[in-house]
């Protein structure tokens, strides 16, 4: 049986999967790889993107397994079937490590972790203006419902038409709350990449409509002022590397328009959601095919289980 310093330090050249499976195969190699922090010490806990797979029980088995530490450090979700609950779980089970978070998530997955986002902001705001003890992330999850009475007020208060940065530092500073937490649960966050993932679908159409846009927009944005706040910025002052935010939220610009890619494709491929943006595809140079050709694809054989057949012109040579 190899050493266990040996298994230390092979087991972080495996993915995710080999993990598990390695795991299950014995008590010994579930010991060294779920019950120890070395598998996992400067290493990302990746879910693979787009993975249907990754079910909220999948998630819950991590947060079981993995000991509490400062061990993993990235955390992706990219594209995953989660629910709210595994989201704030993962979170408070790895947000007081994490140096680098992917969340690229529909626009519905990532609207609902929005409004979590913000009532557990506003009640760890309200807890350092009483001087009480932060809550965690899960203290939060067992009760959402309670939490969300607590700062009812300033939830109804809440401007629901802007998507600007400081929307949120009016709403503190109107309420007497502090624009800064003294112990914030993203302590060493340092990038976070947080985008919209579009379906192929939409991405096809012709037109989009432009309210599913500034939806999109304003959830990012959202997103990005609750996770600065989370991780101890001032929100008085712009999220940005110029007012002194510690976090990089990895901000691109389209080209044509000026405006930030706040959105991608399953492939993750930037989509502009500005100005240039009614239709999707303008930004990315795809010729659009007929309605007809997208039929006949469908019926076209894989191109990963067959050989191209070279042309007349190549094969006469």
């Amino acid at each position: 049986m190899l050493e266990k310093k040996l298994l230390h330090h092979l087991l972080p050249f495996l993915d995710l999967d080999d993990r598990i499976h390695l795991g299950a195969t014995s008590r010994f190699f579930k010991q060294v790889i779920f019950d120890a922090n070395a598998p996992w010490s400067g290493q990302s806990l990746l879910f693979p993107p787009n993975d249907n797979r990754i079910s909220d029980s999948v998630a819950t088995y991590f947060m079981k397994s993995i000991p509490r530490s400062f061990a993993v450090t990235k955390l992706q979700l990219v594209g995953l079937p989660l629910t709210d609950t595994a989201i704030l779980g993962l979170l408070d089970r790895f947000a007081h490590a994490l140096e680098h978070i992917e969340l690229i998530l529909s626009p519905h997955q990532l609207s609902n972790l929005c409004d979590h986002l913000e009532a557990f902001s506003y009640n760890l705001a309200l807890l350092q203006s009483q001087n009480g003890i932060p809550h965690l992330f899960g203290e939060y999850a067992n009760e959402v419902h309670e939490a969300k009475q607590r700062v009812a007020t300033i939830l109804e208060a809440k401007e629901t038409t802007t998507s600007d940065e400081y929307s949120l530092s009016r709403l503190l500073s109107r309420f007497g709350l502090p624009t800064e937490l003294d112990d914030p649960p993203f302590e060493r966050l340092a990038i976070a990449n947080i985008r919209c993932q579009v379906q192929d679908s939409l991405i096809k159409s012709d037109r989009v409509r432009r309210s599913d846009l500034e939806s999109m927009n304003m959830a990012v944005t959202r997103a990005r002022s609750f996770v600065a706040y989370l991780a101890g910025h001032d929100v008085g002052w712009a999220i940005n590397r110029a007012s002194g935010c510690k976090i990089d939220f990895r901000q691109f610009k389209c080209e044509k328009c000026g405006s930030e890619y706040l959105a991608v494709d399953a492939s993750g491929s930037p989509i502009c959601t500005g100005t240039c943006a009614i239709d999707l595809t303008m930004n990315r140079h795809v010729k659009r095919k007929s309605a007809l050709d997208d039929t006949f694809a469908l019926y076209e054989p894989d191109s990963k289980h067959h050989h191209s057949v070279p042309s007349s012109s190549s094969s006469s040579r």
